[in-house]
C-alpha cells in the first residue's frame, strides 16, 4: 500500500518539518502546498530529504484565505500533482498542524482497508442552506465584502442544490480532512473536470472546502456507500463528525496541549489536530514516546 500525505500549510515551518519526519516510512509520501502569503525559504525543504519518503513540495501556489475557494483549488492541485507522481492506494489530506496519534506501520494498516473512504458527512441541514444560497463576497476584501449584504437584501440567492447531467444533486457537509481511494480521487476529479460549473456554484459559498468534494463524493452511488458515515442526527457536533482527526472544536479549534494526551490517545483517530511549535510539544514527546517501540526506527533527515 502507498499513501501520499497532501498537506497544505500555512503557518509554522518548525511544526511541518516535524510531522513529516514523524510520518517517515516506506509507504509513504508527500506533497506539500504552502499558502503563496508565505515565504517558501522559510520552510527549510530547499535539500532536505527523508530517510523513506519522498517529499515534493509544489511550486505553482494559491493564496490562501480562510473560507474560500482558494483552499479548494489548492486542494485540487495537490491532487493533481499526487496522482501525476506515482501510483497510490490512498491520499490523505491534512494540514500542516496536525500530528499522529499512531504508529506509522499502525496508520499504514488502517489506511490500507479496501473500499473504504475515510470521510464521514450529512446533507446540510435547514439552517445551513446559507452557506451556498448566500453569495459571500465579504472574502474579497474592500468595498466589495458588502455586496455580501446588498445582494442578501435584494433577495439574490442561489438555489440550494446543483444540477449535474440534469440530475439534482444535494449539498453535502464534511469536514475538509480525509482519506480517500484512487479511484474516488480520479472520480473527483474527473467529474470537476467535466462539469466545470460545479466550482463555480461554489466560488462564493461558505467554507466551500467543507461542501464541494462531499457533494460530489455523496452524490456518487459508488463512494457514497463506502464512506465512513452519510448522515448524522441533527444537531450532531462538529467534533463527532471528523473521519481522522481528534479534534475540540470549542467553540474555536483548541491548539492541543499535554492535558488532552488521555482524551487524544484513546480517541481511536488516526490524528489530532491542531498542534503548534512550543505549545504542544510535550504532548507531541509524550505521544512519540507512547508510540516509539511500535515505529519503523527513525533516521534524522540527511541536509
Amino acid at each position: 500500500m502507498k499513501c501520499a500525505f497532501l498537506i497544505l500549510a500555512h503557518t509554522d515551518p518548525k511544526q511541518l518539518r516535524r510531522l513529516v519526519h514523524t510520518l517517515d516510512h516506506p509507504g509513504f509520501d508527500f506533497f506539500i502546498h504552502v499558502d503563496k502569503k508565505c515565504n517558501l525559504r522559510d520552510y527549510g525543504f530547499e535539500g532536505y530529504s527523508l530517510s523513506y519518503s519522498k517529499l515534493t513540495v509544489l511550486q505553482k501556489r494559491y493564496r490562501i484565505r480562510w473560507g474560500d475557494i482558494s483552499i479548494v483549488k489548492a486542494t485540487i492541485a495537490i491532487y493533481h500533482a499526487a496522482m501525476s507522481a506515482d501510483r497510490y492506494d490512498r491520499f490523505v489530506t491534512l494540514s500542516g498542524q496536525d500530528y499522529p496519534i499512531l504508529p506509522n506501520d499502525v496508520l499504514a494498516e488502517k489506511l490500507s482497508a479496501p473500499r473504504v473512504e475515510w470521510i464521514m458527512g450529512n446533507i446540510l441541514e435547514p439552517k445551513e442552506y446559507h452557506k451556498v444560497e448566500n453569495f459571500y463576497f465579504w472574502k474579497l476584501g474592500g468595498f466589495k465584502k458588502y455586496f455580501t449584504l446588498l445582494f442578501s437584501a435584494l433577495g439574490i440567492r442561489k438555489k440550494k442544490y446543483i444540477t449535474v447531467d440534469q440530475k439534482k444533486w444535494d449539498v453535502y457537509f464534511a469536514p475538509q480532512w480525509h482519506a480517500l481511494s484512487s479511484e474516488c480521487v480520479a472520480y473527483i476529479l474527473s467529474t470537476l473536470e467535466a462539469h466545470p460549473h460545479i466550482l463555480k456554484y461554489f466560488k462564493y459559498a461558505y467554507a466551500p472546502d467543507e461542501l464541494l468534494i462531499p457533494t460530489i463524493l455523496f452524490n456518487s452511488s459508488e463512494f457514497r456507500v463506502r464512506a465512513l458515515a452519510s448522515a448524522f442526527p441533527e444537531g450532531t457536533h462538529y467534533n463527532q463528525k471528523t473521519a481522522l482527526h481528534y479534534i475540540n472544536y470549542e467553540p474555536r479549534v483548541e491548539i492541543l496541549q499535554e492535558n488532552r494526551y488521555y482524551e487524544i490517545m484513546s480517541s481511536q483517530k488516526l490524528f489530532c489536530r491542531k498542534v503548534k511549535t512550543d505549545e504542544s510539544d510535550q504532548l507531541m514527546d509524550m505521544i512519540d514516546k507512547a508510540n516509539q517501540s511500535e515505529r519503523i526506527p527513525q533516521h534524522e533527515h540527511k541536509t
